[in-house]
């Protein structure tokens, strides 16, 4: 997996004092938290999720990381559709602007149509 390490908003989770007081007065510092206390959060009930499935089993055993967690998250929001502040994952979907050039447009009305 991928080391987030270097990244801004995880040296701010990460590290106390002089990174978290470089981006301040900014809200990312706030929005930093946030994201760190959803993606724990998330990962803990995925693996409690499938720990469950599993049955004992061993096929859901090995858990993810909570750093190849995210990765995997992050790159699942790459591929939805934002609509109404919620994000809707449609297949084969994210493939329609795949040209070299890009010529594809989105639209939809306040009702979701």
């Amino acid at each position: 997996g991928a080391d987030f390490g270097h990244m801004p908003h995880v040296l701010l989770t990460a590290a106390e004092g002089r990174h978290r007081t470089m981006f301040l007065p900014s809200p990312e510092v706030h929005n930093a938290d946030w994201y760190y206390s959803a993606f724990t959060d998330a990962h803990a009930a995925v693996c409690q999720a499938a720990a469950a499935a599993g049955g004992g089993s061993g096929e859901l055993q090995q858990q993810p990381e909570l750093g190849r967690f995210v990765q995997a998250f992050l790159i699942l929001l790459t591929r939805t559709f934002s609509c109404n502040a919620a994000h809707r994952f449609v297949p084969v979907a994210d493939m329609m602007n795949h040209a070299s050039s890009p010529n594809a447009a989105w639209t939809f009305d306040h009702r979701g149509d």
